[in-house]
């Protein structure tokens, strides 16, 4: 307050201001998005984007051209070109054989790099104010005068730009297209969308929120005589609800070719040590088990998908012959003893009867980067500790400055 001269309820309006004038930023961005979506997905767009597939008949000129309609789609809107370019590299992938999927869909999302320079792009779009005085507003006092698109997103210098850019990358995309023997390829059948739609159903809402005509309440609403019965009876949903989800998992890998039960088990078959996980940083994880497969040492990653149900015994049944386990939260939850999914674990190793060493680390809070190096030196921790006989401290931060 001393430095910016005011009192504590001119600050007090600032934030509540700035947090507020948010809003309306927040949803010009959802209707860009929702519009671009409902148009790329209307019937006359479907249609078009079937017929643009057909034009590449080689895999790296498809990944040039996806590329490129990406781009131009992008320069229009940013949020049409976003759903144009992945509807349009899955059609390319159906009907080109030997076309890298991993690429032609990074192709897609690629030409979004000249959304800013495009129609959509927010800044000079708000130097077009309908007065001097917006414009101001719009840019904070950087600029003072109407500043028309004609001297921004159409000037020549714009376009001989974005030009460039779109040439630049398409380039280099098609040169990153893979060795035959290299090409991670798609069965096309996996790419129709009638069996996914089919299998999820079109939803018919008991009740709907929005009906003047009805009103309802809508929350876990209880009287105190049943408060109890209650509870229970959403602790037995929640029981079953761990059987139902093994058996859509199961029904979904029928029609997908892709498997998601309650965890992922990679290279935990003879692990060693093994670390538990969930989210993202799961990918460092397994980068680092490779290295260290590599090296001879026997480690995995077991990568939880289901919180709740916590599958707390399967996950020991999956980590029983291990000798120790590394155990990964991304938050702290100031008990003094570990984060939500140590807790969790090592309640289910007490009451399995289940003896192994554990470590629990928190890790990557506020956006900490996590480093291979980081994993490997986890399981470095883990294999130590059985080594010298000795657990030392069970609860660690991992990547902390000193």
């Amino acid at each position: 307050m001393p430095v910016a001269g005011m009192n504590p309820i001119e600050v007090a309006n600032a934030w509540g201001s700035g947090v507020w004038g948010l809003l309306a930023f927040s949803m010009q961005m959802a209707l860009v998005l929702v519009l671009g979506s409902a148009l790329a997905n209307a019937p006359a767009i479907k249609k078009l984007i079937v017929k643009l597939a057909g034009v590449p008949k080689k895999p790296v000129g498809a990944v040039a051209f996806v590329t490129v309609i990406s781009a131009i789609c992008c320069f229009i809107n940013w949020g049409f070109g976003l759903i144009i370019g992945a509807l349009l590299a899955k059609e390319v992938a159906k009907k080109i054989k030997g076309l890298d999927y991993r690429l032609i869909i990074a192709a897609a999302y690629s030409g979004f790099v000249i959304w800013h320079a495009g129609i959509s792009g927010s800044i000079p779009l708000g130097m077009t104010a309908l007065n001097a005085d917006g414009v101001v507003d719009n840019t904070a006092g950087a600029v003072t005068e109407i500043v028309p698109t004609s001297q921004t997103i159409f000037s020549a210098w714009n376009l001989i730009m974005v030009l460039a850019v779109v040439v630049v990358v398409a380039f280099v995309n098609a040169k990153m297209h893979p060795d035959p023997k290299d090409v991670v390829s798609i069965d096309p059948k996996l790419l129709e969308d009638a069996p996914v739609k089919a299998f999820v159903g079109e939803y018919h809402p008991e009740e709907y929120l929005l009906n003047p005509g009805k009103p309802v309440s809508v929350g876990p609403y209880a009287v105190s005589n049943f408060v109890m019965e209650s509870r229970k009876n959403q602790l037995i949903a929640l029981e079953n609800a761990k059987q139902v989800i093994l058996d859509v998992a199961k029904e979904f890998a029928g029609i997908s070719g892709r498997e998601y039960g309650l965890f992922e088990e990679y290279k935990t078959e003879d692990a060693d040590y093994v670390m538990v996980i969930i989210g993202s940083a799961a990918g460092t994880a397994k980068e680092a088990v490779d290295e260290l497969r590599e090296e001879g040492k026997k480690v995995g990653v077991l990568k939880l998908r289901v919180f709740r149900p916590f599958p707390a015994e399967e996950i020991v049944e999956a980590m029983k012959n291990c000798k120790a386990v590394a155990i990964m939260d991304r938050c702290e939850s100031y008990n003094g003893n570990g984060g939500p999914l140590g807790s969790e674990i090592t309640a289910g190793l007490y009451r399995t009867r289940t003896y192994m060493e554990a470590i629990n680390y928190t890790y990557g809070l506020g956006g900490r980067d996590v480093r291979v190096e980081d994993m490997e030196q986890v399981f470095a921790d883990l294999q130590t500790m059985i080594d010298n006989d000795d657990a030392g401290e069970t609860y660690r931060y991992m990547g902390i400055r000193e």
